[in-house]
């Protein structure tokens, strides 16, 4: 993204007025992959197979849409969670109770 476009300075504005954003994901998600992409982190570019932490990557390191900033000024709030597969979020005790207490 050019972070002289309008348009993504309007992204990464508006993304900055969220108070708080809290990414959860599980190893046991059989639909999302890789299913720690929803914490933000991404496959290795140099390696494939491997998923790196999203501080690794240009989208961060740029502070592209705002996701350091959050993170810096700790708005930013990623939390693995063991055993929930995806449509158990919603749909299971372990589930809900996982983000319940988040709450």
């Amino acid at each position: 993204m050019d972070p002289t476009n309008a348009t993504a300075i309007r992204h990464k504005e508006n993304f900055l007025k969220v108070q708080q954003i809290t990414l959860m994901g599980s190893s046991a998600d059989d639909i999302i992959r890789p299913w720690d992409s929803s914490l933000f982190n991404f496959y290795d570019p140099s390696s494939p197979e491997d998923v790196s932490d999203m501080t690794k990557h240009n989208i961060y390191i740029d502070d592209t849409f705002g996701l350091r900033t959050m993170d810096e000024r700790g708005s930013l709030k990623r939390i693995p969670v063991d055993g929930i597969a995806h449509t158990d979020w919603l749909d299971t005790d372990a589930g809900v109770n996982a983000i319940l207490e988040q709450l």
